[in-house]
């Protein structure tokens, strides 16, 4: 028998003659105590947001969503802004620098961070890319994106041609694109995917309408452009702002305009502009969506999991009410369900392959 063991007998056998005495029996000493095997907590890892210098609407609701989600993950969320483009490859340096666990950089200049990144992923730091790819970071860093623009870019301007025939419009159109020159890395991608699928469908296209995250702008720009084609059969927009800008000079300053709307648009209210008559279709690029994987794919490159370097995320076409209502093109009541035509697969498999 053990040293321990014989003590460990000896204390009950006296315990118990002290408690048939009536009596407590002495505390044990510190030689009977075993030693604790509970450790202290381990430290919650630490994760940056790296927000494109220009404030945008896009980086806010990006900032928004990751900071919650980072919460739900037991992170702690820093976010992060350089005082201009040129000046982000630093940032990335000095968080590298600091021992971050996690990285989700949303690109000013890619050209210029492919060094700090690869410098960081040797570091052992998770690297997850928002909207713009950096060139030469493949194995070091995930891109995250929306997938081939084209198709539902080709199905937006399907839905539109079709109602714009409907009103009366000759199939040759023509069409504008509205332009937000601030709205995010794939906006080049959108604009050529809607270009495109105009062209492809047999519409004359004019030159896009350029403008910089204000509706009002943009309305202004929509409205001059009137003055010379009073004609355009339809106005196609990259996202909320330039589709905010057609409902406004169509209600505002043209109100007995006819012409059909629509585009690509971000988050809830999508669904509800397009239910509302406001747009014949929008192509969700499910903003929300993109925040939150962004967290997913994060916290599973920290634990190690092998992620892809490019991840997909789908995007939801929203088709409207449309040709029973197009004689009334301010459409100011609802218009009855919105179809959704393209579905996401929000499960994280889908877009996190093996």
């Amino acid at each position: 028998m053990s040293c321990f063991s014989h003590r460990y007998s000896t204390a009950l056998l006296l315990s118990g003659c002290f408690l048939w005495a009536g009596c407590q029996p002495p505390p044990p000493s510190e030689d009977d105590i075993l030693p604790s095997s509970t450790s202290a907590p381990a430290k919650a890892k630490e994760i940056a947001l790296i927000v494109t210098t220009e404030d945008t609407p896009l980086s806010r609701t990006w900032t928004q969503i990751c900071r919650q989600e980072a919460g739900q993950a037991k992170f702690l969320f820093q976010l992060a802004r350089a005082e201009s483009p040129d000046k982000q490859a630093e940032l990335i340096t000095k968080l590298a620098a600091e021992g971050v666990a996690g990285m989700i950089i949303m690109p000013d200049q890619p050209e210029t961070l492919t060094t700090v990144i690869n410098d960081a992923a040797a570091k052992g730091i998770a690297i997850v890319l928002l909207d713009r790819a950096v060139p030469g970071v493949e194995g070091k860093a995930t891109f995250l994106t929306t997938n081939d623009m084209a198709i539902p870019a080709k199905e937006i301007v399907k839905s539109a041609l079709e109602d714009a025939k409907a009103a009366g419009f000759p199939p040759e159109g023509p069409a504008v694109v509205l332009v937000n020159n601030s709205a995010a890395g794939s906006v080049n991608l959108r604009l050529k995917a809607l270009a495109d699928a105009a062209k492809s469908a047999g519409l004359t296209v004019l030159p896009e309408i350029s403008f910089t995250n204000s509706s009002d702008q943009a309305a202004k720009l929509l409205a001059e452009l009137f003055e010379k084609e009073p004609k355009i059969a339809m106005v196609l927009a990259d996202d909320d702002i330039g589709l905010a800008a057609s409902q406004m000079y169509r209600t505002k300053l043209r109100p007995l305009g006819k012409y059909v709307s629509a585009g690509f648009g971000t988050g809830e209210g999508s669904l509800s502009t397009v239910k509302q008559g406001e747009h014949t279709s929008i192509g969700d690029l499910n903003t929300n969506l993109f925040a939150k994987r962004a967290i997913r794919t994060l916290e599973q490159k920290i634990s190690g999991k092998v992620i892809a370097d490019r991840v997909e995320i789908p995007v939801t076409l929203y088709r409207g009410p449309g040709r029973e209502m197009i004689d009334q093109m301010l459409l100011q009541g609802p218009g009855g369900d919105a179809e959704a035509i393209l579905k996401p697969d929000l499960t994280p498999e889908a877009a996190n392959p093996k």
